[in-house]
């Protein structure tokens, strides 16, 4: 993820995100790492998410790279429930490197995730997810400092929420389903 870091501008006191001076497809002949395709041309290696109608009555989907840096990016977002994980909030820069960013609409203490992302809905986490999100889980219950962080950002049911959403990620194994309600961000990019 870019740094975010505190700003004074216009508005007054905010948050920015270093930028990313992002690859365009045409650079590569590669699609983003979150594309609408034709219905019948879903490239290799892409998990479809959505069907549709595209701006001429055409079938399409919108589809997603199946590797593991959006793999990573998708579990994060189920960890602090982000409500808003939009196409275009996957970017690749220059140098191939993929970056997530936009992370304003997280940590809610209600069950919020709408991603792109759900390609690995259902599926198992792997061993080093497993890893990774039981050590947070630990540092939170475990570590004062962690929490006492996290207090100066969140309140305490954001905390709580979290420490949830660990558990039962922890305690099913899997990356979760969509639930009831709308499971997509809007608009989509």
């Amino acid at each position: 993820m870019p740094e975010t870091v505190t700003a004074h501008g216009p508005g007054g006191k905010g948050m920015a995100q270093r930028w990313v001076d992002e690859r365009q497809p045409s650079d590569s002949g590669t699609p983003d790492p979150v594309d609408v395709h034709p219905v019948d041309a879903v490239p290799k290696g892409r998990a479809v998410v959505l069907r549709g109608e595209g701006a001429r009555g055409e079938e399409v989907v919108v589809a997603h790279d199946t590797d593991q840096r959006l793999r990573r990016i998708a579990l994060f977002d189920h960890v602090i429930n982000n409500a808003d994980r939009k196409g275009g909030h996957v970017l690749v820069d220059q140098s191939g490197r993929t970056w997530a960013i936009d992370h304003g609409l997280s940590f809610h203490s209600e069950p919020k995730v709408r991603t792109v992302l759900w390609g690995w809905a259902g599926q198992p986490l792997d061993g080093g997810e497993v890893e990774g999100l039981s050590a947070l889980a630990r540092q939170l219950s475990d570590e004062a400092d962690l929490t006492a962080d996290l207090g100066l950002l969140l309140s305490s049911h954001e905390i709580a929420a979290l420490a949830d959403r660990l558990e039962a990620l922890l305690a099913d194994g899997r990356f979760p389903v969509p639930g009831p309600g709308y499971p997509l961000p809007w608009p989509l990019f």
